[in-house]
């Protein structure tokens, strides 16, 4: 979750980029060991665009600084206002609209 108009990843959060770092980091040596598939994480958010991308790629930067997710491994796009959790109406809606979802997928590798 971030505060309004803000891309700042708080410290009380850095335990759940950790829970996406911890559970990615196995995947990865298998995946590496069977050279079939590559697994990325694919960080999205949704608020405004602009906002919204600054957010992801400040997720993205905690991965790849603090936990040592290789960059090439990851990708971030915010989605802007274009997939809301929430409704917008309420001040409750739009705290629940201010956040980075991880989704880790698998790629095939060339």
């Amino acid at each position: 979750m971030f505060d309004t108009d803000k891309s700042v990843v708080k410290p009380e959060y850095f335990s759940e980029v950790a829970e996406v770092a911890d559970f990615y980091e196995p995947l990865c040596k298998h995946y590496d060991s069977h050279r079939r598939f590559i697994p990325i994480v694919k960080v999205v958010d949704s608020y405004n665009q602009a906002l919204s991308q600054r957010r992801v790629n400040a997720v993205r930067d905690v991965l790849i600084n603090q936990f040592g997710i290789a960059a090439d491994r990851l990708t971030a796009i915010g989605y802007g206002e274009s997939r809301p959790r929430a409704t917008n109406d309420t001040a409750e809606g739009r705290q629940l609209n201010r956040r980075v979802v991880a989704l880790i997928k698998e790629r095939r590798s060339n």
